[in-house]
């Protein structure tokens, strides 16, 4: 697998999106096979970093599994700081892919501390202004802790 994204980079470097999707969705199959995704094979080699650019690139690209793992490394802070806008745009996207789990998921993230502000910035950048209105009246900001937890 690590030949395979090696191969995937070297073609994100060179601009080659055809190629680098055929390496990402090689070593997606494998993966699968092997029971791991890309992002938790690079996080075992403590690539944390290298794991949220694979799921930030597989999520543009439209894999529901690397939106999922995006949002997953924003909520917890892998490869990243904690972000809770960029989790919640993320889950945002996977809703407009027919994802309902994801819902229940941005709500959570919405719950600790977001802003109304946030939130809609969250689902401008997802481009899912309608569904940042609808976790706005789902969780109202009264119903919303006032910071973010560091042990979760």
């Amino acid at each position: 697998m690590t030949t395979l994204l090696a191969r995937a980079r070297l073609a994100i470097e060179a601009g080659d999106s055809v190629g680098a999707r055929a390496a990402w969705d090689e070593a997606e199959r494998l993966g699968r096979l092997a029971g791991v995704s890309v992002r938790d094979r690079l996080d075992s080699i403590a690539c944390h970093e290298d794991g949220l650019s694979w799921s930030l690139w597989g999520a543009a690209n439209g894999n529901p599994s690397a939106m999922f793992s995006a949002a997953c490394c924003y909520r917890d802070g892998v490869g990243t700081r904690r972000d809770r806008m960029q989790a919640v745009r993320w889950y945002l996207v996977m809703v407009a892919h027919g994802d309902g789990d994801a819902a229940h998921d941005a709500m959570e993230v919405a719950k600790q501390g977001m802003t109304d502000a946030q939130i809609l910035e969250a689902g401008r950048l997802a481009g899912q202004e309608a569904w940042a209105r609808s976790l706005i009246s789902a969780v109202p900001a009264g119903r919303r802790r006032g910071r973010w937890l560091r042990g979760r």
